[in-house]
Formats: C-alpha cells, sequence, structure tokens
C-alpha cells in the first residue's frame, strides 16, 4: 500500500528529486537507511572494557601466522 504525502524540501533537494526517474523510489531508500540506521542505533552495544571480548580479539590478532 502506499499513501500520497506532500511536504516541502529545499531547493536543492527538489532539483536532485526531480532530475531523478522515480523520486518516490528515492525517497522511499533514503528513508528506509535512516530507519535501519535508528534500529541499529538502538541495539545493545558491548562494552570497550569487556575484559573477555577484549582478550579473544588479542589471541585471534596476535596468532602467529
Amino acid at each position: 500500500m502506499t499513501v500520497n504525502m506532500t511536504f516541502s524540501l529545499p531547493d536543492e533537494v527538489a532539483a536532485y528529486l526531480k532530475a531523478r526517474p522515480n523520486a518516490s523510489a528515492q525517497v522511499a531508500a533514503a528513508i528506509r537507511r535512516q530507519m535501519l540506521e535508528e534500529a541499529l542505533d538502538a541495539l545493545p552495544r558491548r562494552a570497550d572494557d569487556d575484559a573477555y571480548l577484549g582478550a579473544s580479539a588479542d589471541a585471534f590478532f596476535g596468532a602467529p601466522r
């Protein structure tokens, strides 16, 4: 399903979209990227001082070739 929306854009953004073959697809893709970024930012992060992960990284990256 789609929804018809009207909104104002800065001149340079409007000019860019007018030059595209499918402005709606461009806008949808940009908003989906933003939605994904926000969803990823909401995920829990590991602590930088996680001793277990630090030791694992040291063992992995310090492994002989």
